[in-house]
């Protein structure tokens, strides 16, 4: 995990607002993961994906064998 995305896990007040991470590994586990923990699979590109998953789920879906790298970043663009 980068330090963004560990920062943002070691907060006590996790929540199901969903948050943009970018997954390394076995792709179709990966889209069995985000389903059954409620996250939508956007698209992937070789071995990486990119996942919609509520903040209190990340910590599950890193535990799992297949998921080798995981990052999130915060959009700093003001729209």
């Amino acid at each position: 995990m980068n330090f963004e995305l560990i920062q943002k896990l070691s907060s006590s007040s996790l929540t199901n607002t969903k948050i943009n991470v970018f997954v390394k590994g076995n792709i179709e586990t990966i889209k069995t993961l985000t389903a059954n923990l409620g996250g939508n699979f956007k698209y992937s590109a070789g071995d990486i994906a990119v996942l919609e998953l509520p903040e209190n789920k990340i910590k599950e879906l890193a535990l799992a064998n297949s998921i080798i790298r995981m990052e999130a970043h915060t959009p700093h663009i003001k729209t």
